[in-house]
């Protein structure tokens, strides 16, 4: 047997969106309360200091700008030991790797040279 269907959903009483818009504007000391995004907040956010921004673009791109002007003598040192290392690895590694391609060796040199070129102006090591 099924007893009588209760649509009673609670002692709130059902509102209007006018109500609860009036809701929304009341807040206390108590309760959070977050402006709806605009467009007008959203440029002026984002259009600040614009000057800085597109520096800060390039700096991102091009890390070796930001640490460039600071560079000292004790960096130059450890940078030639570890360009030497590297060196004496890459050399003879991209002579065998144009050998397997069935090229001169040189081709190997030429691409080894640009992979360091092109690390050097896109990622850093400071």
């Amino acid at each position: 047997m099924v007893g009588p269907i209760n649509d009673d959903v609670g002692p709130y009483p059902i509102s209007t969106s006018a109500d609860s818009l009036d809701r929304i504007k009341i807040v206390t000391h108590h309760e959070y309360f977050e402006s709806y995004p605009t467009v007008k907040s959203w440029m002026k956010k984002h259009s600040n200091n614009s000057k800085q921004r597109i520096k800060n673009y390039f700096i991102s791109y091009l890390p070796f700008l930001s640490w460039i002007y600071r560079y000292n003598l004790t960096w130059f040192w450890s940078d030639v030991i570890a360009g030497l290392t590297v060196g004496a690895i890459v050399i003879p590694q991209s002579m065998a790797y144009a050998g397997l391609a069935k090229l001169a060796p040189q081709f190997g040199l030429y691409s080894s040279f640009v992979g360091v070129a092109i690390y050097w102006f896109f990622a850093t090591s400071k």
